[in-house]
């Protein structure tokens, strides 16, 4: 009864072997190539997490890259209707009124975008 019990806990062993597709089920199995699995399991964790957090950054980038250019945009418009404010021979009051009103309302986004740009629950700028 108990060579019926060696040999299934040596088949189990080896079935367990076969399923994981590893050479070595434990450090018993070799001490060295155990070592040298276990190495290599530290630089795959290492490499795979160094690749997340690239992905993180290039996300993060992306972000910031998308409000800067929402910036931009903003402030090229509130340079075109600082020109056109200064042709007083043609604009009246209300014309540059409604300028103003614009420039305020593009600062206002301006300052939301810089307020609200948040990568991961941190703001960005």
């Amino acid at each position: 009864m108990s060579e019926i019990s060696s040999i299934s806990g040596g088949a189990g062993y080896y079935t367990a072997a076969i399923a994981s597709g590893s050479k070595l089920m434990s450090a018993a199995d070799g001490a060295a190539e155990s070592a040298i699995v276990e190495k290599e399991n530290a630089q795959v964790n290492g490499l795979t997490q160094g690749r997340q957090n690239a992905e993180d950054v290039k996300s993060l980038l992306n972000v910031a890259d998308g409000a800067t250019d929402k910036i931009a945009d903003s402030l090229s418009r509130i340079r075109t209707l600082a020109v056109q404010a200064q042709n007083t021979a043609v604009l009246t009051d209300d014309d540059r009124r409604m300028i103003q009103d614009e420039v305020d309302q593009l600062k206002q986004n301006i300052s939301d975008v810089a307020n609200n740009t948040e990568f991961n629950k941190k703001k960005l700028l």
